[in-house]
């Protein structure tokens, strides 16, 4: 009885202490943590991610097969403050580390908003390390949300016809800052700012991520020979300054038709692009004995269209905010697809210049397909 009645004694006083403290505000924490627990208070770097896949990340020279990789890194998150960049390769944090079982997003749902981290990343041909403090979801989330003037501009198309070997072949926009640093079509760029180059979105990402008016280096293939290059890197409305052609943007209503881009340069050739519906497409498939996607239900914005009718390049860019495996394709008048271009798993801002003008005038269909939904639009080329 005593020993029961000493107990209950010592009871007593521990919840007396622990109520005192509770309303002193005193919180207990883990010693690498210094924001309280609460709702949405996943960790958060601020990076797009894609996860590349073993067979790519074997081609890079990754020793780890199963990390992601930066496209873009957002501007004043803790991903910018701790120093990571477009192209870096994650494979471990603290102790943990990437594998078939385990991926970078896996890892990262063990830590919270106010946790310290080392990042283990794989840059170009080196490793490094990066302390990083994750933020709070809610608090840091931002976009992000360019110019064309703080959009940088190199000026190269992808030679699709070419053979490559370890980079990508290219043709280079007159002009441009590409042939301002002496590049030539069928140069086969290697590497820029020190990253390896295997196709077409590593390319992007690593021109994205250069600041307009710093210099871009580029190593590349030029016949039998490597050369390197360095060049101020210029901005896209830096270049449509200073082209020949003089166009003009407008929305216009002609015939009984809006079109969304219409262009006209000083001989009257003109581009124009339309959207369309459901119904449209359909019309579309039966006029011309086409096999378009008619469900017209993929979240697309931003289109974009360009031309520059004199070099036969057209211009276009559109927004992808879902995922999934994507392909782009255009189609003439004839069935035939001019312009195919498989992205893989994609999201985010799509960006090319084509030869397609060389095909001459004629009515061509943009279809963007992710998963199992599409989005066509109409684009009218008079030369």
């Amino acid at each position: 009885m005593k020993t029961a009645a000493t107990l209950h004694i010592i009871l007593a006083l521990c919840l007396l202490h622990l109520a005192s403290l509770n309303a002193q505000g005193t919180q207990y924490r883990l010693s690498n943590r210094y924001e309280a627990m609460g709702p949405d208070n996943d960790a958060y770097m601020g990076v797009y991610l894609n996860s590349i896949g073993p067979e790519k990340a074997r081609a890079l020279g990754f020793e780890n097969l199963y990390g992601s990789y930066i496209r873009k890194v957002i501007a004043g998150t803790p991903a910018d403050r701790a120093g990571l960049r477009a192209l870096d390769y994650i494979y471990g944090v603290d102790a943990y580390r990437t594998g078939a079982e385990q991926s970078l997003s896996d890892i990262l749902d063990r830590y919270n908003a106010g946790d310290r981290a080392k990042l283990y990343v794989q840059r170009g041909t080196g490793r490094v390390r990066l302390d990083i403090i994750f933020g709070n979801r809610n608090e840091e989330r931002r976009s992000i949300s360019v110019t064309p003037c703080q959009d940088p501009f190199l000026g190269v198309m992808k030679m699709s016809k070419a053979p490559q070997k370890d980079g990508i072949v290219i043709q280079v926009v007159r002009g441009s800052t590409a042939d301002e640093m002496g590049l030539e079509d069928g140069d086969e760029i290697l590497r820029i700012n020190g990253y390896k180059i295997l196709d077409w979105t590593d390319l992007t990402y690593a021109i994205n991520d250069t600041e307009v008016g710093s210099d871009i280096e580029i190593v590349a293939w030029r016949g039998r020979g490597r050369i390197e290059r360095s060049h101020p890197i210029q901005s896209r409305c830096a270049y449509e300054e200073n082209k020949v052609t003089a166009t003009v943007r407008t929305t216009e209503k002609q015939e009984n038709k809006y079109f969304d881009t219409y262009i006209k340069d000083r001989n009257g050739r003109k581009l124009l692009s339309q959207s369309m519906d459901r119904n449209d497409v359909q019309q579309a498939n039966r006029q011309y004995g086409l096999g378009l996607k008619t469900d017209q239900s993929l979240p697309v914005s931003n289109f974009y269209f360009g031309a520059d009718f004199d070099q036969k390049v057209l211009e276009l860019s559109f927004e992808l905010p879902g995922s999934g495996p994507t392909r782009v394709k255009v189609f003439n008048t004839r069935g035939r697809a001019v312009y195919d271009f498989d992205l893989g798993s994609f999201s985010g801002t799509f960006r090319d210049r084509t030869n397609l003008l060389k095909n001459g005038s004629d009515d061509y269909f943009l279809e963007v397909t992710q998963g199992g939904k599409s989005q066509v639009r109409k684009i009218e080329i008079r030369q």
